[in-house]
């Protein structure tokens, strides 16, 4: 597995990848080699090129390149427990016939791995090009606004896919199961609770956010008592009858950043939105809050220092649809962000302590930003 870190292609058949690269019994491997070849050439030479090891997720991400198949990626979750791969193949399906560019699903599975935990696997179109954050920071101001209204019609194309109002049904959730059409909209025959949560799905907006905040704000006392009674302090002071307007459920990508959105940097198009694992079901404003979350916070996700008004500018100009109430409802989102980064932070980075060093001191930045916002002491 010490060669699975080197980002240098392999020429070799699929079964040697199979067995080479996937640690573990025969009897798994196989399954894996079959169900991949049945949708493309088994007997091809290919190039293999890891993309992505996480082991703490036990996520495995790989590239397969063929002259005669074409180019393929191939995803890996040996967690057993973590339905992400599962939802991107419900959205991915979802997303088929309609105009947002998402990679198109070839296959998705199980495979059985007695006695540990079952492995999922997405195979999937692979969009050529470079992920925009790769050259975003950089490229002239002029060419940030392109992007960016670019990224502002997606966001309004996502916001437009709204849920169907199904009594009796919860409104808000990531993909657990297939979505359809029904009229007046989408539905989802089954949705689950939000990453790394233990709660939900949600009926309606108030307790989506009251209930999530509720479990973060706990979580992260046992972290830092000091922050968590910082945070709750700001919550008792915030409008909580915004919560209790009708926001619109929308499909959503609930993570549109640039090192998702894979662009033709010759073009300066945007080709695709990838990592559909976190898709669902949430408030219609979910993409534009997420969007520019961190800017508002001075982290400059989507922006360079005094481009916030620009992105604010055009996202509110170009995306059709926006909910009522979005502004009332941004300190919400803000206090669910902060909550759930303090408590996630370290293991989003473990064993990168340079990196959980710098995002800690960031997230401390969003969070008196924050408080001088909502509290007036």
């Amino acid at each position: 597995m010490i060669l699975a870190f080197i980002r240098i292609p392999f020429r070799y058949p699929v079964q040697w990848f199979v067995s080479f690269f996937i640690p573990g019994p025969s009897e798994w491997t196989e399954p894996i080699l079959a169900a991949v070849a049945g949708n493309i050439d088994s007997g091809a030479c290919w190039q293999i090129e890891p993309l992505h090891n996480s082991f703490q997720r036990k996520q495995n991400v790989f590239l397969l390149r063929s002259d005669s198949a074409g180019s393929f990626l191939l995803k890996l979750d040996r967690s057993g427990s973590d339905p992400g791969l599962a939802g991107e193949a419900h959205a991915s399906r979802a997303l088929a016939d309609t105009p947002i560019p998402a990679p198109a699903l070839v296959q998705a599975g199980s495979i059985q791995n007695h006695p540990d935990p079952p492995i999922f696997f997405l195979l999937m179109e692979y969009l050529e090009g470079v992920p925009l954050n790769w050259i975003y920071y950089r490229a002239p101001k002029a060419e940030r606004r392109a992007y960016l209204e670019q990224v502002a019609r997606l966001v309004g194309q996502l916001a437009g896919l709204r849920a169907a109002r199904v009594p009796g049904e919860s409104r808000f959730g990531r993909f657990a199961g297939p979505v359809t059409r029904r009229a007046g909209g989408l539905a989802c025959e089954h949705l689950a609770p939000y990453p790394g949560e233990t709660i939900g799905p949600f009926f309606d907006l108030e307790s989506m956010y009251q209930q999530r905040i509720e479990l973060w704000l706990a979580r992260l006392e046992e972290r830092s008592k000091q922050h968590a009674a910082r945070l709750r302090k700001a919550w008792r002071s915030l409008d909580r009858a915004v919560l209790s307007e009708d926001v619109p459920a929308s499909f959503a990508h609930a993570d549109i950043a640039p090192m998702n959105l894979i662009v033709d940097p010759q073009e300066k198009s945007i080709r695709g939105l990838v990592d559909w694992e976190m898709a669902g079901f949430y408030p219609a404003d979910m993409d534009y809050h997420s969007l520019l979350y961190y800017d508002r916070q001075q982290d400059w996700k989507w922006c360079g220092p005094g481009d916030v008004e620009m992105a604010a500018e055009i996202l509110g100009r170009l995306s059709p649809g926006k909910p009522d109430g979005y502004d009332a409802r941004l300190a919400w989102f803000d206090l669910l962000q902060l909550a759930r980064d303090l408590c996630s932070y370290r293991d989003w980075f473990r064993g990168q302590p340079e990196h959980q060093a710098d995002y800690k001191q960031a997230l401390l930045r969003r969070m008196k930003a924050f408080l001088a916002s909502v509290l007036e002491d």
